[in-house]
């Protein structure tokens, strides 16, 4: 399966900047950080911690976590920018919540399993190996089919930021059918993705991100014809659909932003 030469360049030179970050990570007393390579492809890597804190403090604003959330599931957890921050919340130790991180990039949940697990033992990662013709072109499982190993209804909370914005519709659609599955009856889904009202909006872009979406197929559009899961666009009320017949509903009004917020539960 190809890969962009855009992402072959980028992981070059991400790997090349492990070194002076090494030092630069010691010096600072900061190792407890992910290498470069690792943290720039989880929202990029300067202000690691504080996207931590930002996560943290909307979910807990959202009152999406509180005393009364024991289960958390984190779909495409990358190097642990929010694990990192949940682990080691004194608060959340003592209320004993299980957390499971999941990543398609092997590299990035061995680090998290070494590093996260052992601040806080309740914290778990396992590698989903999943392709992606962008972020794992060699992965054995298609998102279309895949089934997240855990039992129904076993998440009060389950987090997909940057996740939504890199599929295409079938595997959303299985996604979503399976966060209906692995939610609690309180539970709640905290999903991010890029949406449009119009195709002319989608092509020229919103002026809440520069994103734009140039390659427009009747429900979504893409920034990249030739690696379309490199940035995905859904035609806002399709999405909507697509939600609901995934016996999806709304518990609060989406957020529009850089990413628009989506806040699910069960119907």
């Amino acid at each position: 399966m190809p890969v962009s030469l855009k992402a072959k360049r980028t992981v070059i030179k991400h790997a090349m900047l492990d070194i002076p970050d090494f030092f630069y990570r010691l010096v600072t007393n900061q190792m407890y950080l992910p290498p470069y390579s690792l943290r720039m492809f989880v929202g990029g890597a300067k202000g690691f911690n504080d996207a931590g804190v930002w996560f943290l403090n909307d979910l807990r604003n959202s009152g999406l976590i509180n005393q009364n959330t024991k289960t958390i599931l984190d779909i495409g957890c990358g190097s642990g920018r929010l694990a990192y921050t949940l682990a080691k919340d004194e608060g959340l130790r003592q209320q004993g919540i299980k957390y499971v991180g999941m990543d398609i990039d092997a590299r990035c949940i061995k680090w998290c399993q070494k590093n996260i697990h052992t601040i806080n033992p309740n914290f778990d990662f396992y590698v989903a190996d999943l392709k992606s013709t962008t972020y794992n072109p060699t992965g054995k499982f298609s998102d279309v089919e895949y089934k997240f190993p855990f039992e129904d209804d076993s998440f009060d909370l389950i987090i997909l930021t940057s996740v939504f914005t890199h599929m295409l519709e079938a595997g959303l659609v299985n996604y979503c059918n399976e966060l209906q599955r692995l939610l609690t009856n309180t539970g709640t889904a905290y999903a991010t993705a890029f949406v449009y009202k119009t195709k002319a909006e989608a092509v020229a872009g919103v002026e809440r991100r520069e994103n734009k979406f140039p390659y427009y197929y009747e429900h979504y559009a893409v920034s990249d014809a030739r690696f379309p899961e490199d940035a995905v666009a859904y035609q806002e009320e399709y999405l909507a659909n697509i939600f609901g017949n995934a016996n999806l509903a709304f518990r609060m009004p989406p957020k529009y932003g850089l990413q628009d917020l989506f806040f699910l539960m069960k119907k």
